[in-house]
C-alpha cells in the first residue's frame, strides 16, 4: 500500500497523505492529543502577537522620546518589524488551525 501511495504521488505530483485523518479511526488518546495541539497553536499565536506588540510599543517609545535621526529610523524599523511579525504569526495560526479543523470537525 505504501508503494502505491508513493507511485501515485510521483505520477500525480500532488502531496500524499500517509496519515489516516479520519475521525472514525481515532481513539480518545488521539482526540486529547489533537486538543493539546490546538491549545499549543493558540499559545504560539499569542507569543507571536506579544512579540509584535512589544516591538511596536518599543518603536513608538523610541520615536516619542528621541530627537536623533538614527533613533527615529530605528523606531520606524521596529514598528515595521512588529507589524510583519504580527502578520506572520496570524497567517501561521490560521494555516495550522485550518489543518487541525479538518481532522477534528
Amino acid at each position: 500500500m505504501m508503494i502505491d501511495n508513493i507511485l501515485s504521488f510521483i505520477d500525480k505530483k500532488k502531496p500524499m497523505n500517509i496519515y489516516d485523518d479520519s475521525k472514525d479511526n481515532m481513539v480518545l488518546r488521539d482526540f486529547l492529543a489533537l486538543d493539546r495541539t490546538i491549545m499549543a497553536n493558540e499559545r504560539t499565536f499569542l507569543a507571536w502577537f506579544r512579540t509584535a506588540i512589544s516591538l511596536i510599543a518599543g518603536g513608538l517609545a523610541i520615536i516619542k522620546f528621541s530627537e536623533d535621526l538614527i533613533f527615529l529610523i530605528s523606531g520606524v524599523i521596529l514598528i515595521g518589524m512588529g507589524f510583519v511579525i504580527g502578520l506572520i504569526g496570524t497567517i501561521r495560526y490560521i494555516r495550522i488551525h485550518k489543518r487541525l479543523a479538518k481532522i477534528k470537525f
